[in-house]
């Protein structure tokens, strides 16, 4: 089977880290794959866990294709480069990661490939039409663009992969219901072997959170939840490990309440099973995650879960199980559940045995069959249309 993907840029963010494995593990089944990009790599790739294989044997190909919207004027493509690729390679599948991507992946149609769309979120873009899109440029813009992005999904009878049941229902209530049978839940998915390990703790508590240092990921929490340890007299460390934009306002909060010798953090790292394997419990506060594959890494590091509610990552938690689900973002009752599982160590340790167990499912190599299979199930209705 040959197969496209196409991805904005490379860089640390879980769709691109995932996009990685799938890749290699598809390689590995000996299928072909091409990997498209659309900007050059962000320099949070330099720590992209298989970076050696994804340049030297997958070698992405950047490329400088664009789609342009204009209300009062007809709407320009620029996909010469893209479409030298594809008709060069000729795939069977065109499958398209992250919003930027739609636009080109689907600006040219061929009728011999089957298309694949991956929800790694909630793409605003795709939203129903509302009124009060009139009284917002941008909400107003995103329609028009998804009106013409909708009218070629319908065109490549498109599939689409959600991440959750969360993203799944996003996109049935926002797209055609003709879509609604070619909408298909298959959960992210990591290299178990690479995050399976449980060793020895310090005797302070250690917390850990991974993400990108935006707004949804929500740390200003997770400091307030320092600050009301620490009231509460109980010994600990957080470490945080992401690259972001609000960097130096998450240090500044740290400083004003006192925390730098408590509360650290890392920046982007290649060692993230390293910080999980020396932590003793995942902290995550995200409003909006859509699935939370960084709670999977955790959990295949034996670590129990304390998080907010942020949609998606409702999947993962089985309440007192693997983990604590909040379903308010409240620094008091996060930091009780953080307090149980200090005095009850020996629940601590059942429920990341638990979590390690859970795990499981979301190994990439099932992930990656059942991908295929999907592709060849829509490969064989395509023939008979």
């Amino acid at each position: 089977m040959k197969i496209v993907f196409i991805i904005p840029i490379l860089g640390g963010g879980g769709a691109e880290i995932m996009l990685g494995a799938i890749c290699e593990e598809l390689i590995n089944q000996n299928h072909h794959v091409k990997l498209i990009c659309l900007q050059p790599h962000h320099p949070t790739f330099e720590n992209f866990p298989n970076k050696e294989f994804v340049l030297h044997e997958l070698k992405p190909v950047i490329i400088q294709s664009k789609v342009t919207f204009s209300l009062f004027r007809k709407t320009t493509i620029d996909n010469t480069e893209f479409l030298s690729i594809i008709d060069e390679f000729r795939p069977d599948i065109i499958h398209s990661h992250l919003y930027n991507s739609e636009l080109i992946a689907y600006s040219t149609i061929r009728r011999n490939i089957c298309y694949f769309s991956h929800a790694h979120d909630n793409m605003r873009q795709l939203r129903r039409f509302s009124w009060r899109f009139l009284l917002n440029k941008k909400d107003f813009t995103d329609y028009y663009e998804s009106r013409w992005l909708k009218r070629r999904y319908q065109k490549a009878n498109a599939s689409f992969i959600a991440i959750s049941g969360n993203s799944q229902n996003f996109l049935k209530r926002n797209l055609p219901s003709f879509f609604d049978t070619r909408i298909h839940l298959l959960h992210n998915a990591i290299r178990l072997d690479r995050f399976y390990s449980k060793e020895s703790k310090n005797n302070k508590i250690q917390l850990i959170s991974v993400g990108n240092l935006v707004p949804k990921k929500n740390h200003t929490l997770i400091i307030d939840v320092a600050s009301e340890l620490r009231r509460r007299k109980i010994p600990f460390d957080v470490h945080i490990l992401g690259y972001g934009m609000l960097k130096s306002e998450l240090l500044n909060k740290i400083d004003n309440e006192d925390l730098n010798d408590s509360v650290h953090l890392h920046g982007n790292v290649k060692n993230v099973e390293d910080y999980l394997s020396n932590s003793d419990i995942y902290l995550h506060t995200a409003i909006e995650e859509p699935f939370g594959l960084v709670l999977v890494e955790a959990m295949a590091a034996g670590l129990p879960i304390v998080c907010t509610n942020g949609g998606g990552n409702s999947d993962l938690i089985v309440e007192d199980y693997n983990g604590f689900l909040v379903n308010e973002f409240d620094a008091e009752l996060l930091a009780d559940k953080i307090e149980f599982l200090i005095k009850n160590p020996e629940k601590s340790l059942e429920m990341g045995r638990n979590a390690q167990v859970f795990s499981k499912q979301f190994d990439i190599s099932t992930y990656v069959r059942n991908l295929v299979q999907l592709y060849s199930n829509e490969i064989d209705r395509n023939k008979t249309c």
